[in-house]
């Protein structure tokens, strides 16, 4: 950069330049320079507060515009203040700063630049790096003031903190002769003030790309916790290059450090609106001034003409700025949309960030500017980036095809792979509780209960056990036959409360075990059929019976053998085998077969308490093992799936721990979605667990209900806070595109484009995974496979019990899509971070997850694993085209076919 004559005095630069109001209160004798061209701007105009507290006396100046003369020392508050154009006199050439002067044995000075109101500008050859650096002195009589002398430290710590491409980079602070200095960048270029007086305004593409350099080093600036709070034209460098600089960190500082009379530092004409008033100066004060400095750059005249602070502070609270595309009628209404929304007078209203405003601008990737400067973009410049548009119809209509034939595909092979398809359901619960009910009046059991519940039951110990024993490849078409029945059904009364230990909080036909002298469980066939009977019949403390004693009371085997549908004289009495569950006085047993399955052999044992049925059970002798009396044993994972299981999940769980604890110490990420997300999954899960627990006729037991079902409710809710804070910020990272649609629905924005979009190919991610997952269970059994069990959930069989339950397995089901795919997107993220290349990464987690997902499949098989490996690959190519809301749609589809009671028979609605 060449030396420049300072300009002549008799051409003030208030006029098309940085703005009527633009200045700083100078010490006594002081007298500001005009300064055209600068290493790094040597000290704007406006370097400190104009402070309406402060009176002036003999002596003092304040400027209150770029080349003003002194206020008139008999006014008392700025807000009075007359702005005049005063010639300036030039600052005498301070001792030992000549040319070929060497400073602190490594800064050789070749010329002044200039010198303003806080010092002066030198050029100089650093010797030890050689390079040209800029020197900035601070003035004899600021040496000497410690307030003055405090923030030209700061202005070096500020600046040091950023590093980036658009911000003046200092380089060290020193002191030569007693007289402190900065060492910074040398920038050969224009300041844009003196850039604006010579052109007018900027051509629009021109301006629009110095706009986006702008508001990518305010950016980097708030993102080191830095506010600018000076930043103007004159505070903005242009380089031979074209590259844009701010400095000039004088007066910023961290954005809490600021309160009180530091409020209003900063120079009048780009001050927002709390700030002159004294009140705050915040992200987005600076977010005003950015609104100043691009209306000027692109309109070529000031936001607001003022004569006076008073009239300044009257125009930003009472007038709204004039339209920029009403002063340029060809500039691009997006900019002027931008530019308008910086200036609005609340600041709550304004963009939340420097790359919102340049995602705002016409054309332009934000997202890929901010990678590329190595910046991690904000949430809210995610939402705001890319395309707002409505859905092209031709795209639309494609994806919601897609989904709709997988869909149609899947139903088509429910009768093969669905157990509820399979079972045969014809009666819903409420008729197989009074079939119960009837049942037990029949065997002696009338007296009213005070609480009852009853559902339907997975019989998961049968498929376990057809799983272990039948290898013939027909094996589970014995499930259609309604005895022995994979889905059968329970009813429980009790004289007192039904309390279940389960955080559920559903009773079951072992929660709470039986407790209460006159408990009883049955269980019936889906047909109604009574297959297990279990009374609480255990004398008192005294020993005196249950009942009254009633000699003439006979054993009546018939009305059990009734209740069960089957003919006791086909029935031949053996030896019992098996201790009931409760006090008895006589047992029996007998052997047979099932009428409607003559192969099953069976084994009945029955006992009686003073006459009275108080155990029955029917025992399949092939399955003896899943008929063993008491609680349900359920079925469990190999050893092996079992450890592969817990190091995964213990390994992602580290993983994550790392993770959000370096994003929370480095108070990265985006806390406001987590609290959102945390609190939407803490409620939807506790309103899904009030739906489907066990609501008992007493009111009084309803807090101890909720208390119970909130725990766990809230647990998952901090759970998914924790994974949140641990991935986002890294997906934000390494994919932000990826989180733009889900940024948006965070937002409240369900009505975008882009939302309505990525839900549509959820939509057909969900259905074509569960379609490929659906052909895995059987198509392979077509080669000689194995064939896998048919397909059951636990909460598909809770929904069959009403429409209530059905509910609440609705409402869980977007908590259980946030838990699957925690993984998928951590999983994905570790391995970006580790082979730095995405498809490398989407393939190395398809074949892993594909792995790990063919462990659920009874009959493991090629087949199976090739499936699943698709269904990972197209998880992660979602994940990456498109992002976390597809996926999250995705997963939130396919949980909801796997978790519904659905079948191809449509009178079953009815």
């Amino acid at each position: 950069m060449t030396e420049r004559e300072p300009p002549d005095e008799a051409k003030p630069r208030n006029g098309t330049g940085d703005g009527p109001l633009e200045g700083a209160p100078l010490g006594p004798g002081q007298t500001p320079k005009n300064l055209t061209k600068n290493a790094a701007k040597e000290v704007p105009e406006g370097d400190a507060a104009l402070d309406p507290s402060v009176v002036p006396v003999a002596g003092d100046a304040v400027v209150v515009s770029g080349d003003a003369g002194p206020r008139d020392r008999t006014e008392s508050a700025p807000d009075a203040t007359r702005l005049s154009e005063t010639s300036l006199l030039p600052m005498p050439e301070p001792e030992g700063l000549s040319p070929g002067r060497v400073i602190g044995g490594r800064y050789r000075v070749t010329s002044k630049i200039g010198s303003g109101a806080m010092g002066e500008v030198y050029r100089a050859d650093d010797l030890r790096l050689q390079q040209d650096v800029a020197l900035k002195f601070l003035p004899d009589a600021f040496n000497r003031d410690e307030n003055r002398l405090s923030r030209f430290v700061g202005e070096a710590k500020h600046a040091r903190r950023v590093s980036h491409a658009n911000v003046c980079r200092v380089h060290d602070i020193g002191e030569h002769q007693g007289r402190t200095f900065l060492s910074m960048e040398y920038v050969d270029g224009d300041d844009l003030s003196t850039l604006l007086r010579r052109v007018g305004r900027l051509p629009e593409e021109r301006a629009t790309e110095l706009a986006r350099q702008l508001c990518a080093g305010l950016e980097a600036a708030h993102k080191a916790g830095i506010l600018h709070r000076d930043l103007k034209p004159g505070n903005v460098m242009i380089d031979s290059r074209g590259v844009l600089k701010i400095l000039d960190f004088g007066l910023a500082t961290a954005t809490l450090e600021v309160h009180g009379a530091e409020v209003r530092a900063g120079t009048p004409a780009y001050m927002a609106p709390e700030q002159l008033a004294g009140e705050s100066v915040t992200v987005r004060s600076d977010i005003y001034a950015l609104g100043l400095v691009l209306y000027q750059m692109f309109t070529g005249q000031p936001a607001f003409k003022a004569s006076s602070i008073r009239e300044l502070a009257d125009l930003q609270r009472q007038s709204a700025v004039e339209d920029p595309s009403s002063i340029v009628e060809t500039l691009d209404p997006a900019i002027g949309r931008a530019i308008s929304m910086c200036l609005d007078h609340d600041p709550t209203r304004r963009p939340a960030s420097a790359l919102e405003v340049a995602a705002m601008l016409p054309g332009g990737d934000p997202l890929a500017a901010a990678l590329a400067a190595g910046e991690t973009p904000s949430p809210e410049l995610v939402a705001s980036a890319g395309s707002s548009g409505g859905v092209p119809a031709v795209q639309a209509v494609s994806w919601a095809l897609a989904a709709l034939i997988a869909l149609g595909l899947f139903v088509g092979m429910l009768p093969r792979i669905s157990m509820i398809e399979m079972a045969p359901l014809d009666k819903p619960t409420p008729v197989l509780a009074d079939q119960a009910e009837r049942t037990l009046a029949e065997l002696g059991y009338d007296a009213a209960p005070r609480d009852r519940a009853y559902a339907f039951d997975f019989y998961e110990e049968y498929v376990h056990e057809i799983r272990r024993l039948d290898l013939s490849r027909d094996r589970w078409a014995r499930l259609r036959a309604p005895r022995p029945a994979a889905i059968d059904f329970w009813y429980r009364q009790s004289p007192q409360i039904l309390r279940p230990r389960s955080p559920s909080q559903r009773v079951t036909m072992w929660d709470p075990l039986m407790s209460a002298p006159g408990e009883i469980a049955v269980r019936l066939s889906p047909l109604g059929q009574l297959r297990e009977l279990v009374v609480y019949a255990r004398t008192d403390e005294q020993g005196e019976s249950l009942w009254a004693p009633s000699p003439d009371r006979a054993i009546d085997a018939e009305a059990l053998f009734r209740a069960a549908d089957l003919n006791m004289e086909r029935f031949e009495p053996v030896e019992p085998r098996r201790l009931p569950g409760a006090s008895f006085d006589t047992r029996r047993a007998w052997r047979g077969v099932y009428p409607e399955s003559p192969r099953v052999e069976i084994r009945v044992e029955a006992a009686w308490l003073e006459g009275l049925p108080v155990a029955f059970r029917i025992i399949e002798d092939r399955w003896a093992r899943a008929s063993i009396a008491g609680p349900d044993q359920g079925w469990t994972p190999g050893a092996d799936e079992r450890l592969v299981r817990a190091v995964v999940v213990g390994l992602l769980l580290v993983i994550s721990i790392v993770m959000a604890r370096m994003n929370l110490s480095r108070r990265r990420g985006d806390r406001r979605g987590a609290l959102i997300l945390a609190l939407f999954v803490s409620g939807t899960e506790l309103f899904a667990r009030l739906l489907s627990a066990h609501l008992a006729p007493d009111l009084a037991s309803l807090p101890g209900t909720i208390k119970s079902i909130a725990g766990p409710a809230f647990m998952n809710g901090a759970l998914i806070w924790f994974f949140y804070i641990a991935l986002e910020p890294h997906v934000r990272r390494v994919w932000p595109q990826t989180l733009i649609a889900w940024s948006r629905v965070l937002e409240g924005r369900l009505g975008d484009r882009l939302v309505a979009e990525h839900t549509l190919v959820g939509l057909a991610l969900g259905a074509s995974a569960m379609l490929l997952s659906s052909v895995a269970l059987f198509a392979w059994s077509w080669m000689g496979a194995e064939a896998t069990a048919p397909r059951v959930s636990t909460e598909a069989v809770l929904a069959l019990n009403g429409v209530r339950f059905a509910l609440g397995v609705l409402a869980g089901v977007p908590v259980q899509a946030l838990l699957l795919v925690t993984p998928i997107v951590l999983g994905l993220v570790v391995l970006r971070l580790f082979f730095k290349r995405t498809w490398v990464a989407v393939g190395v987690f398809a074949l892993a997850q594909g792995a790990l997902w063919s462990t659920q499949f009874d009959g493991f098989n090629l087949g199976v694993l090739g499936m699943m490996c698709l269904v990972g690959a197209l998880s992660a190519a979602v994940m990456v085209r498109f992002g976390l809301l597809a996926l999250l749609v995705g997963a939130g589809v396919y949980l909801l076919l796997d978790q519904s009671p659905m079948t191809s028979e449509l009178n079953w609605y009815t």
